[in-house]
C-alpha cells in the first residue's frame, strides 16, 4: 500500500492564504491601473487621490472579500484602519518620487497584500508551539520545514535547516517561526513582483 503523506493543515492554511493575497494583489493593482495613477505627477492632488482610493469602500470591499468571516461585522472604517497602510504612510511613499511610476505602485501593493496574507498566517507560530508540546518537537519542525519548503523553495529550506536543528523547546520554535514570517514574509510577497511589473508596464 502507497504511502500518502497527507499535509498539514498548517501549511495547508499558508497555501491558501498565499493563493487569497495573490488574487486580492491582482484586484487591487488592475483597479489602480483603471485609475490612472501610473505617470502623473506626485504632487499634492494625485497623492490625495491615491489616498482617497486606498481609503475608499471600494478597497474595504476587496479587503472583506479575501479575509471573509474574519471580517464579516467590521466597519469600512475599521477594515481599513487594520489591513490598509495608514495615509501619511502612503502620502511619504508616494512623496518620494517625482511621477507615479509602476515601482510606486509595486511598493503599496505589495505591502498591502503582505498585511492580509499576515492577518491569515498570524495564529501560525502559536499553533506551532503547540503541536511541538501536543507531538513533540519533531512533528512540529517537520511542519516549519514544509513551510520554508513551500514559501521559499528547497534551497531556501536547506539552508535554513540547520537553525532549525538547533531549536529544542516550543518556545525557541515559535520565536523562529515568528521571526520567519516576519523576514520571509516581504521577500515572497515580491514573487508577485514579477507579474505585476509585466501588467503596469503592459499598461503603459
Amino acid at each position: 500500500m502507497a504511502k500518502e503523506e497527507k499535509e498539514h493543515p498548517i501549511v495547508a492554511q499558508y497555501k491558501t492564504a498565499y493563493d487569497i493575497s495573490e488574487e486580492y494583489t491582482s484586484r487591487l493593482s488592475a483597479e489602480i491601473l483603471k485609475k490612472g495613477f501610473v505617470g502623473r505627477k506626485a504632487n499634492k492632488g494625485t497623492i490625495d487621490d491615491v489616498v482617497k482610493f486606498l481609503h475608499s469602500k471600494d478597497v474595504a470591499a476587496m479587503i472583506k472579500k479575501a479575509l471573509g468571516g474574519r471580517v464579516n461585522d467590521v466597519s469600512d472604517e475599521e477594515i481599513l484602519t487594520r489591513y490598509g497602510l495608514p495615509k501619511h504612510v502612503i502620502q511619504e511613499e508616494l512623496s518620494q518620487y517625482e511621477s507615479i511610476t509602476p515601482d510606486a505602485i509595486l511598493s503599496l501593493v505589495q505591502r498591502l497584500s503582505a498585511r492580509i496574507h499576515g492577518e491569515m498566517v498570524s495564529h501560525h507560530p502559536a499553533a506551532i508551539a503547540n503541536l511541538a508540546y501536543d507531538k513533540g518537537m519533531d512533528a512540529a519542525k517537520a511542519v516549519v520545514a514544509d513551510l520554508l519548503k513551500t514559501s521559499g523553495g528547497d534551497k531556501y529550506a536547506a539552508a535554513n535547516q540547520k537553525t532549525l536543528d538547533n531549536i529544542v523547546t516550543p518556545d525557541k520554535l515559535m520565536d523562529h517561526t515568528t521571526d520567519l514570517y516576519q523576514r520571509h514574509l516581504p521577500a515572497e510577497m515580491a514573487r508577485h513582483s514579477d507579474r505585476l511589473r509585466k501588467a503596469v508596464y503592459q499598461s503603459k
